[in-house]
């Protein structure tokens, strides 16, 4: 009967040797029993840090990621206890049953279930694989090959600002240029004759389209008289009245015909200024590049 209790509780694969030597002469003889304990090598992750260049993010990272290792250690090591404490427990059940020559059937309900025993192993190997796989996460994310994936994505990041960088200052230094022209231009002396120019024109245009208005009338007016078949006497006054229009109509398209011709002549003389403006500063663009 011990032989099949002996048999019944034995652990499998675990962490501690049990070993009975048992002399061949007497069956109840003192035994003795060899607990060897082997702690698991403790597992550590090497990270190289000499390609890391300082960043404070990948150094936040890293931190993150050892106080993450750190946590899950510290979940391992009360499931080991555990499991340490139910070997034990196993152990001194099944001494004290070794050692006695005679169990009572009323102690049979004291001894450990080898189901029982197998569920917690189950248990706590479903545990361990749980973590291992956390922690072989947790490895991948602080490989070598990881972290100098992203400094090199950090380090194009970087050029690539600063090239943005200048380029908006050369573009930011272009348009104070052109506007400093702008400005320059618009205080020297031809800009202010060109917008006298411009009213001018504006002046005389508002005054041509009057006359136009004017002779469009008086046609008009004339046109209604010479319908008429029969003028009386009575009519002389308005006669003399369109002649005296006529004069001024004639008068009015001189004039009309003087102040077309000052408008193109200060046209085409406005249109010479302006490409002297941009001839000079076309000169000032290139010998600023230069």
């Amino acid at each position: 009967m011990n032989s099949s209790r002996l048999k019944k509780l034995t652990p499998m694969n675990s962490s501690r040797i049990i070993t009975s030597s048992r002399p061949q002469s007497t069956l109840n003889s003192s035994r003795t029993i060899r607990i060897t304990t082997q702690r698991p090598e403790k597992r550590t992750i090497r990270a190289s840090t000499t390609s890391i260049s300082g960043n404070q993010s990948l150094s936040e990272q890293f931190t993150r990621l050892n106080q993450e290792i750190a946590q899950i250690q510290c979940e391992v090591k009360p499931l080991r206890s555990q499991y340490i404490a139910l070997q034990n427990s196993l152990l001194e059940k099944q001494q004290k049953s070794n050692f006695n020559d005679e169990i009572d059937p009323e102690d049979d309900d004291q001894a450990v279930n080898k189901e029982e025993f197998q569920t917690a192993k189950f248990k706590f190997e479903n545990e361990s694989v749980k973590l291992q796989k956390q922690l072989d996460m947790i490895r991948s994310a602080l490989s070598i090959t990881q972290i100098n994936t992203l400094e090199e994505e950090e380090e194009n990041g970087k050029r690539l600002v600063q090239t943005l960088r200048m380029n908006i200052m050369q573009m930011d230094e272009e348009i104070d240029k052109q506007q400093n022209q702008i400005n320059s231009y618009r205080l020297s002396q031809i800009y202010d004759t060109i917008q006298k120019q411009k009213d001018e024109i504006q002046k005389l245009s508002q005054e041509l389209q009057d006359e136009i208005t004017k002779h469009e009338q008086l046609r008009a007016q004339r046109d209604g008289f010479e319908e008429s078949s029969t003028m009386s006497s009575e009519f002389a006054e308005d006669v003399n009245q369109i002649g005296r229009l006529k004069r001024k109509l004639e008068a009015a398209r001189r004039k009309h015909f003087e102040k077309c011709k000052v408008f193109l002549q200060l046209r085409n003389k406005q249109l010479a200024e302006i490409e002297e403006v941009k001839a000079a500063i076309n000169k000032d663009n290139l010998a600023d590049d230069n």
